[in-house]
């Protein structure tokens, strides 16, 4: 074949077309610019909107079932934390509350990021694979669903949201002894996790090292 192939060289770049290039993902060896500061406290609106909607919390319908008694807790607490202060919560909890409030950001990850830290920010992604609001014509009538390996995936599966991905972007930037532990986490919560969202999980932790050879 006389055509040179199109091989990258050592540390060549690749020019992406727009819809591939305009949100590449991170690596520890080309991490990108800086998180920047979030300063719009958004962990202390989350479902504030649903709450404007129902006037009162009472008028809100809440379905949720086949969850273990962990998680139910930990729902009970983000339904009663729905236009109050939140103060430190558990990672299942602050998942909870922002699949209620069904806020997928870049900026709500990098403020929990900022707030809790990076390994808690990794025990809120993780825990968010297991659960999903469902979509109800009645936007006061809110229903959460288990993630198990019988969940249906349509075309708006959430496997791949902003606010999963993102964490991949702290991951680059992270020291290596952080970088590890947090690593751990997503590995150690494979086995557990339904099989649609492994892909996910094997794809977040971005290189290990800053300078490979």
């Amino acid at each position: 074949m006389d055509k040179e192939l199109p091989w990258l060289a050592d540390n060549a770049q690749l020019e992406l077309k727009y819809k591939k290039g305009k949100t590449p993902l991170s690596h520890r060896n080309w991490p990108g610019e800086p998180v920047p500061v979030i300063t719009e406290n958004i962990i202390q609106t989350l479902g504030d909107e649903l709450l404007q909607k129902a006037e009162k919390k009472k008028n809100i319908v809440w379905r949720y079932e086949n969850f273990s008694l962990e998680w139910l807790s930990a729902i009970t607490q983000a339904i009663n934390l729905i236009g109050e202060h939140k103060p430190s919560i558990t990672a299942r909890t602050m998942a909870a509350l922002a699949c209620i409030a069904q806020n997928d950001s870049q900026q709500l990850l990098d403020e929990i990021v900022q707030q809790e830290g990076l390994e808690y920010a990794t025990e809120v992604v993780i825990a968010r694979q297991f659960i999903v609001r469902c979509y109800e014509s009645d936007p006061l009538l809110v229903t959460l669903q288990y993630q198990n390996e019988d969940y249906g995936y349509g075309y708006r599966a959430e496997t791949y949201n902003e606010f999963d991905l993102r964490l991949r972007k702290h991951l680059s930037l992270a020291e290596e002894s952080s970088w590890q532990r947090c690593a751990d986490k997503l590995i150690a919560a494979l086995p557990g996790l339904p099989q649609a969202r492994r892909p996910f999980i094997a794809a977040d932790p971005p290189g290990k090292t800053r300078n490979r050879q």
